[in-house]
């Protein structure tokens, strides 16, 4: 790992240390991805796509499987709050139960990438039992490599799905993965998001389908 380690600088490296827990097969073909990873993040960085998603859509229990199959997603990384339940709620609903075993019988895999406090993340996780990461600190990249490398997934397999454009879409967006923005569950919110609500407004530059 040492001479990989040496060889393949900036991204790559950060990428190492994340990905520490990987396994050599994992481990080369991410690096064997890296090319295209690096290609991927340039290009939107030329283009301003860096708070631009892939994908807006009204929901997440509206998310055609079919998009995601026809551009070769096995793993999608998820946030909780107004993504798949509102602030108010605390577990999953069976609306919720229904699409993480969805995703799993159409072999996608799923794990949680949230910024919620521990205790939220693990009270609405443990009838799930997916990976979860909280605290997450999006749009950080450290929340989504971990979970990438848990999934054992390189970044042109994984989605990343929020209702967030500068936390989940740019997080997303910074590692060159397929990002999709949802319409918040809950637009009672406070005044503070309300307002950040109104400039994500003026810079998406699609409607939702």
């Amino acid at each position: 790992m040492y001479e990989i380690y040496n060889e393949f600088k900036h991204g790559k490296i950060i990428f190492y240390l994340y990905f520490n827990t990987m396994n050599m097969i994992t481990a080369n073909k991410f690096l064997h991805g890296n090319i295209k990873f690096d290609m991927i993040t340039e290009r939107r960085t030329i283009m301003g796509k860096g708070l631009q998603p892939d994908l807006f859509v009204k929901s997440i229990f509206t998310l055609d499987i079919n998009w995601l199959k026809e551009r070769g997603i096995k793993g999608v990384l998820l946030d909780i709050d107004n993504t798949l339940i509102t602030h108010k709620q605390k577990i999953p609903d069976n609306k919720v139960i229904e699409l993480i075993k969805f995703f799993q019988e159409n072999n996608i895999q799923t794990a949680i990438v949230s910024n919620a406090t521990r205790r939220r993340v693990e009270v609405f996780n443990k009838k799930l039992g997916l990976y979860a990461r909280y605290r997450s600190f999006k749009p950080s990249r450290k929340g989504f490599c971990k979970a990438m490398g848990k999934l054992k997934l390189i970044p042109e397999e994984t989605a990343v799905i929020g209702d967030q454009l500068f936390t989940d879409v740019r997080g997303g967006n910074r590692l060159g993965l397929t990002t999709i923005l949802v319409e918040p569950l809950d637009v009672n919110e406070p005044v503070t998001v309300r307002l950040k609500r109104l400039i994500e407004k003026m810079l998406v530059k699609k409607d939702p389908v």
